[in-house]
């Protein structure tokens, strides 16, 4: 789910932002006014938010990686890396 905060809900605690079923890859975020972003870390448990829960672990964590996002209206519709042509 979008805005789900598993690791805690400050501005500092990631969201998460997408989950791959196949490769079991999730993908986090960050507020957009995060100053001190709290880590994640292998070590790291927390319940998802299906019914009934699953207890996920953690069991490896890639560098951070910035990406832009992109919105082709004025609503705030954003889009991850798109391809702009110049």
């Amino acid at each position: 789910d979008d805005n789900y905060y598993p690791l805690g809900s400050t501005s500092n605690d990631p969201s998460v932002f997408a989950y791959n079923n196949e490769t079991k890859e999730l993908i986090f975020q960050y507020d957009y006014t995060t100053n001190f972003p709290n880590s994640i870390v292998v070590s790291d448990i927390f319940y998802d938010n299906s019914v009934p829960q699953k207890l996920i672990s953690i069991s490896s964590v890639s560098e951070v990686s910035n990406k832009l996002e992109f919105s082709k209206d004025t609503e705030n519709n954003f889009i991850i890396n798109l391809n702009f042509k110049f």
